[in-house]
């Protein structure tokens, strides 16, 4: 799938042109999106801690941006949030941490990071692009209101799992499930001031991909920008491509057009960007994770 839509990609671009606006781009705008975009890691690093702690677990901060980076990559290779469960096995193998515990917190996260990414996709579209008549933006909302209610669904199974059921299964079983559900909610209470680094996480995605369009001078309302950027991780976030590759790539080449964006000027950008959020952790990450490996 990945692959075919690369190709898909190259075919509906004009290579030459595309490599002389890349060649061209101020790279002090790509520096800054970089900056802004793993600026994210610590966020996210400290926003996990609080939601370990308030699970009855401390792990510092320092190593869980490890911990996130190296789940990162993994996610960059395999689809349907594979790192995740990297992410439970290393705290287990390293901390002494239950996976199950562990993976409660990360759903906590999950739930924080999908409801605020459809709460702010769903605001950008009744107000920007709800009058546009455009299928590709209706196509965007929906899927965004269909991970919500996925979301919601799935919150309130685990919630209200009747007990008659989950007695049915074998007793480690049980024992693992009522500590996954047991994390999950205690790391969701009082969740007003992870909701807001939730929030911040998704500004960071925003200004990243405002600094590569100046990058080709091509800036576009924060509104706009951020609408495509968010989009585009509702699509990383669906278990289609290991990191929404080649998806994402097509899905700028085809939308920044419908604002503005010159058409080889959208594919430039949508390679740049990758090049920031997918191939550096990709390449960085691989490192890593070859060398703890060996070590």
């Amino acid at each position: 799938m990945a692959g075919a839509a690369l190709v898909l990609l190259m075919t509906r671009a004009d290579p030459s042109s595309t490599w002389q606006h890349v060649r061209s781009a101020n790279w002090a705008w790509v520096i800054a999106g970089f900056v802004f975009f793993y600026a994210s890691i610590p966020a996210r690093g400290w926003r996990w801690h609080i939601l370990l702690k308030r699970a009855g677990s401390h792990v510092g901060v320092v190593a869980l941006m490890g911990t996130i980076y190296r789940a990162w990559t993994i996610n960059c290779v395999l689809p349907s949030r594979s790192g995740d469960v990297f992410a439970a096995l290393t705290l287990k193998t390293e901390r002494g941490l239950s996976a199950s515990h562990v993976l409660g917190t990360i759903l906590a996260a999950r739930v924080l990071d999908v409801g605020t990414l459809v709460t702010m996709v769903l605001a950008l579209f009744l107000i920007w692009t709800s009058d546009r008549g455009d299928e590709l933006f209706s196509i965007v909302g929906g899927s965004a209101a269909l991970l919500g209610l996925v979301l919601l669904v799935g919150l309130t199974v685990l919630r209200r799992s009747p007990q008659s059921l989950v007695r049915f299964l074998p007793q480690w079983a049980e024992r693992r499930y009522r500590e996954f559900q047991g994390s999950t909610f205690r790391a969701l209470r009082q969740p007003s001031a992870v909701l807001g680094l939730s929030v911040v996480l998704w500004l960071l995605e925003c200004v990243r991909l405002w600094c590569v369009l100046a990058a080709f001078d091509a800036p576009r309302p924060i509104v706009e920008v951020g609408f495509f950027a968010l989009a585009a991780a509702v699509l990383t976030g669906l278990p289609i491509t290991p990191g929404g590759l080649g998806t994402v790539e097509l899905f700028y080449q085809q939308a920044l057009p419908l604002i503005g964006v010159e058409p080889t000027v959208a594919t430039a950008v949508a390679l740049v960007d990758r090049a920031l959020n997918y191939w550096f952790i990709l390449i960085t990450g691989g490192v890593v994770l070859l060398w703890r490996r060996r070590g």
